[in-house]
């Protein structure tokens, strides 16, 4: 009960701030990554931006999941060669853990799944 609860209330919340949300914002929404997003802007609305949206995040969805089976880093986490997205991505990676020595670190994907979250978790 408690958690329909907390739906029914983001539900009625997320409602009233699309009914009183400022004059001249627009909006869209989706879903990616499991998440829902939101761009929010003062002007005039873009024709077909939500769906320009919805495909650059799909694409890099295929790229980035290690939810999808199929995805570049999933097959890459099971020893197939990466695709040159992916290596793109790990470089930036890489050039983040070294810039901040180390507190940013991509290399972590056993230690996730240790701790049960990932795929291969239950968190």
């Amino acid at each position: 009960m408690k958690h329909w609860l907390s739906i029914l209330a983001l539900l009625v919340a997320g409602g009233l701030i699309w009914w009183f949300r400022p004059d001249g914002v627009s909006l869209v929404r989706g879903v990616a990554m499991g998440t829902g997003w939101t761009l929010a802007w003062r002007g005039d609305g873009v024709e077909g931006l939500e769906g320009e949206v919805a495909r650059v995040l799909e694409r890099w969805e295929g790229v980035m999941s290690q939810w999808r089976e199929g995805s570049d880093l999933s097959r890459f986490n099971r020893g197939e060669a990466a695709t040159e997205d992916l290596v793109r991505v790990m470089e930036l990676a890489e050039g983040f853990r070294e810039a901040s020595g180390g507190a940013f670190d991509h290399r972590v994907l056993e230690k996730v799944h240790a701790a049960g979250f990932g795929p291969a978790g239950e968190g």
